[in-house]
């Protein structure tokens, strides 16, 4: 895995956790940064690697991407149980199953109003497994094409994106598409095709010397754009494809760990927070809610009740995250999923 890329990826989840927490207006964009940068990383670590994988070895390999997640979603759910039980009675039993047999199988993005229950982040987690079944047919085909250039496909896809924005409904469309797998495939194709491009392009060393300028360049572009988003009586930043050329270029551009900011972003700090990001999305709503009834009654300003709220959050989502990491990547668990998948694939 490229360490600048990770670093990016702790920078992202950290921008998550400040919207959810309330102290970072207009925070929707990381969800389309990380769909993009998943289409990447997936490209870059298995386009060389898929020539001879048959079906049983296509359903082992999504399988193998899944095992060290479902476990934390599976966990995860559980809590939201005792967390979010007084918004579980407002239901009927029917419904509650209903709702969990949705979420517990993963499928819940692909239906609107199924799409938040319980814990509510796991949406994403659905539509990454929806998108990883689709994930080795797209690089297999994008691998393949070779006569076009990879930029003017990215460029139609981001027209494709915003004329898909442009017919649904402007009011409905935020929630529409903000977490269906059938439009963040395209963030899924976009990432495939930079690193296609970044896996083929140059090897130009003469460039190298203008990755400082590069990188600083993508920094302050992006934080005019987020300006801009604060002031923005049309809401651009639900446009969705808002920030995707920027983000894509950013990831071309930091992949190639030339310059200062990349090298930042591949410290040994950020690579180890790096290693439980997942665990820490998946737990840190559960947290803000639970810090949210505990200080429900103070009366200070809003900034300063977030603040408040916000830090034990973090400190405790952080400390769950890590334990989670470390249960999850426990050997002897491996170990029984491994059979288990061994036994599913005999049976296929």
């Amino acid at each position: 895995m490229i360490k600048s890329l990770q670093g990016l990826r702790v920078l992202g989840m950290l921008g998550i956790f400040l919207f959810h927490s309330g102290l970072l207006l207009k925070g929707t964009f990381p969800v389309t940064f990380f769909f993009m940068l998943s289409g990447f990383v997936l490209y870059y670590s298995y386009s060389n690697r898929i020539e001879t994988m048959n079906f049983n070895e296509y359903i082992s390999w999504i399988i193998k991407r899944m095992k060290k997640l479902y476990p934390v979603h599976l966990i995860t759910f559980i809590m939201s149980i005792a967390i979010r039980w007084e918004w579980i009675l407002k239901f009927e039993i029917t419904e509650i199953i209903s709702k969990a047999l949705w979420n517990l199988s993963l499928l819940q993005s692909l239906l609107k109003e199924q799409t938040f229950p319980f814990n509510g982040l796991s949406w994403f987690l659905s539509t990454t497994f929806l998108l990883y079944i689709v994930a080795i047919p797209l690089i297999i085909s994008i691998k393949k094409v070779n006569h076009i250039n990879p930029y003017n496909l990215i460029l139609s896809i981001l027209i494709l994106q915003n004329i898909v924005i442009f017919i649904n409904n402007s009011q409905n469309y935020g929630l529409n598409l903000y977490t269906s797998p059938f439009f963040r495939v395209f963030d899924f194709m976009v990432g495939m095709l930079v690193a296609k491009q970044f896996m083929e392009g140059s090897k130009d060393n003469n460039k190298y010397k203008f990755y400082n300028l590069y990188e600083f360049g993508i920094v302050i572009i992006f934080f005019i754009m987020y300006f801009l988003t604060l002031f923005d009586k049309y809401k651009l930043e639900y446009g969705l494809s808002y920030y995707s050329p920027i983000f894509a270029l950013g990831i071309y551009i930091i992949a190639h760990e030339k310059g200062i900011i990349s090298n930042i972003l591949s410290c040994n700090i950020l690579q180890k927070i790096a290693g439980f990001s997942f665990e820490f999305y998946m737990v840190h709503e559960l947290m803000l809610i639970v810090f949210r009834k505990v200080f429900n009654n103070l009366t200070y300003h809003w900034l300063i009740k977030n603040i408040i709220i916000s830090i034990p959050a973090l400190i405790v989502s952080t400390l769950l995250a890590v334990v989670l990491h470390k249960l999850i990547s426990n050997k002897k668990i491996f170990k029984l999923l491994n059979n288990k998948e061994k036994g599913f694939l005999k049976r296929a």
